[in-house]
């Protein structure tokens, strides 16, 4: 409700509503709202409130107060506006201020029933780290793959398929833990010597997953020998997964299964 700035071409028509609907006198500058003229330079109505002293009472009450305007401010003036709160409130006819309507706040999603985004949270990992591990979380080792979101993720979902077997996996080792009743913690450190003994079976069942979940998102068969010239996008995501797996089971474990 303060000055206007206008700009108008020099051989346009006068406009008396601008952006308002309601109609704006340039000399005096005023406004007018229906019952009154309101003055944004002295920051008032020109006359009276139409209903007279009665707007004392009514102004006096709790339910009649606008939030953000200072108790007992303007119940005793005929002419203040909006009682001295233009910021808060709004008065479209010049009988009534009232608080402007404020939408509903959007809905608060429900908390995660995911225990491995609570793990991840609880454990400061990062929403976008890529990899797995299995933790301790409320009495429990669960096994899980962070940033489930991974766009690669979602375009051949037997990748995450398989990643999820190979920390199901792990957590079947890991059975016999005993964890903390609450809260998240990281499994113990296992000594380097026994990394292969456990790493091999976890990696075992996602190579045998990622053969057969090759043929499902790619509908071809898993070729070893085949020319990255001639792959797909999706059979070259597959082959520079499964190569790595591949290599480490031949060095540290026994053959893959169905491998040279």
């Amino acid at each position: 409700m303060g000055y206007f700035l206008t700009a108008e071409p020099e051989n346009a028509a006068p406009a008396n509503s601008l952006a308002s609907p309601k109609t704006h006198v340039p000399f005096p500058p005023v406004k007018e709202r229906g019952r009154r003229f309101y003055s944004p330079e002295v920051g008032r109505w020109l006359s009276r409130d139409p209903i007279g002293e009665k707007a004392w009472k009514q102004l006096s009450m709790p339910a009649m107060r606008i939030k953000g305007s200072p108790k007992g401010a303007g119940e005793r003036d005929l002419y203040s506006f909006v009682r001295n709160a233009p910021v808060s409130a709004v008065d479209f006819l010049g009988l009534m201020g009232t608080p402007p309507h404020t939408p509903p706040a959007p809905p608060t999603p429900p908390p995660s029933s995911d225990p491995c985004d609570e793990a991840q949270k609880a454990l400061g990992i990062p929403s976008n780290y890529h990899g797995g591990e299995t933790v301790c979380h409320n009495g429990k080792v669960i096994g899980c793959v962070w940033n489930k979101g991974w766009t690669v993720y979602k375009q051949y979902p037997g990748l995450l398929k398989c990643a999820q077997l190979h920390e199901d996996t792990h957590v079947a080792q890991d059975s016999g833990i005993n964890c903390p009743p609450c809260g998240t913690q990281h499994l113990p450190y296992k000594d380097e010597k026994d990394e292969y003994k456990n790493e091999c079976p976890p990696y075992q069942a996602e190579l045998d997953c990622l053969k057969t979940e090759h043929k499902t998102d790619c509908g071809t068969d898993y070729d070893p020998d085949q020319l990255p010239s001639n792959m797909s996008p999706c059979e070259a995501q597959y082959w520079n997964t499964i190569k790595p797996f591949e290599n480490y089971i031949r060095k540290h474990c026994q053959k893959p299964s169905g491998g040279p």
